[in-house]
């Protein structure tokens, strides 16, 4: 797992959690944007595969926020564009042999 991920020029720290510290955050999530803080969070007890894949998901809506589409899209909108960003991700690197 990276320290940072670099989105729109902007290095965005990433915090590997326990599940009671996210709860902490934002109830029932294994990985979370905060926008706030501009950091991302990760259940840090989650196979190595699954903290990535909800990496890209949260590196998604960090793009949101920086482009303004949170103000706009619903929840739900958004996390369905996450997901799909996070499967693309996930895809690609794996057909490059980097995702298995």
């Amino acid at each position: 797992m990276p320290k940072y991920v670099t989105i729109f020029g902007r290095k965005i720290p990433i915090k590997l959690c326990t599940k009671e510290q996210l709860d902490l955050i934002f109830k029932d999530a294994a990985g979370i944007w905060d926008p706030t803080t501009r950091t991302i969070y990760i259940d840090k007890n989650a196979p190595k595969k699954t903290q990535l894949y909800w990496l890209y998901h949260e590196m998604g809506h960090a793009t949101k926020t920086f482009v303004g589409l949170d103000q706009i899209l619903p929840a739900e909108l958004q996390e369905i564009i996450c997901q799909s960003y996070a499967t693309l991700i996930e895809d690609v690197l794996s057909q490059k042999g980097i995702f298995k």
